[in-house]
Order: structure tokens, then sequence, then C-alpha cells
């Protein structure tokens, strides 16, 4: 967006509803013209989840087979009852 937005939580929705359909497209042509294998679609918010920039932004990344690039996320496991707990905090705080 033009107007200034330091991150998700500062996103107007009015904004947001348009930013998936145009990073797809995007992606779409992107694949296309690079002949990629894949896609990642990368969107930052604060610092310790590696925002550098304060603006919000997402960054479109063409994957390659062996390409060497490890942007994935490695979940772990989580008890259910901290799940449990963690939603009830979620709920709790709307």
């Amino acid at each position: 967006p033009k107007d200034h937005a330091d991150s998700l939580f500062d996103l107007e929705d009015r904004y947001g509803s348009r930013i998936i359909p145009l990073a797809r497209q995007m992606a779409l042509k992107m694949s296309k013209a690079l002949n990629s294998d894949g896609f990642n679609l990368v969107q930052n918010n604060g610092e310790c989840a590696g925002q550098t920039v304060n603006h919000f932004h997402l960054h479109l990344i063409p994957r390659y087979k062996d390409d060497g690039q490890h942007i994935l996320w490695a979940p772990k496991t989580i008890p259910a009852e901290e799940l449990d707990a963690t939603l009830k905090t979620i709920k709790g705080n709307q």
C-alpha cells in the first residue's frame, strides 16, 4: 500500500482484502516467467519475526528444487492442554 502502515497490525482492511489476490497474480506471472518449482510468500511483523523495514510489505520469493534456501517454518508439537489454554487466552482478550 502507498499509505503507510508499520505492519499487518496497522494495515487498513481496504488494503488487506486486495493484497492476497494481487500477490497471487504476481506469483503466477513470476513463476511462469522464471520457471520456478515453488514459491514463498513471506510477511514479517516485528523485529523478533524478522521485520527490518517498518512498512507493511510482502516478499514474493520464487523457489527451485535444491536451491539451498531454508525459509521453512519448523513447528514443534504443543500439548493439547497448552493449545486449549492459549485459545482461552485469545478468546478472553477479544
